[in-house]
């Protein structure tokens, strides 16, 4: 058995994207998309990045503005809490 896993965003517009649609379309292949975090796991995020308990409101914002995506969802150290 050989298992072989690839990722890649589907927003990505690489130049690898023609290849790798090519290998998901084989019949062995089993493309698994990964769901959007929910509401909590975004909050896990943004109080880990910002090192301190984050108001639920500014939680609640970074959660709908990331639509739960963990690369937005964390903060690189030029985050401001502005929305309340």
């Amino acid at each position: 058995m050989l298992v072989l896993v690839l990722a890649a965003r589907s927003d990505s517009g690489t130049q690898a994207e023609p290849l790798l649609e090519q290998i998901a379309g084989q019949p062995d292949c089993l493309p698994v998309g990964l769901p959007a975090l929910g509401a909590d796991s975004v909050a896990r995020l943004v109080r880990a990045s910002l090192g301190q308990e984050a108001e639920p409101r500014f939680v609640t914002v970074c959660a709908e503005a990331t639509q739960g995506n963990p690369s937005l969802a964390r903060c690189r150290g030029t985050c401001r809490p502005r929305c309340c």
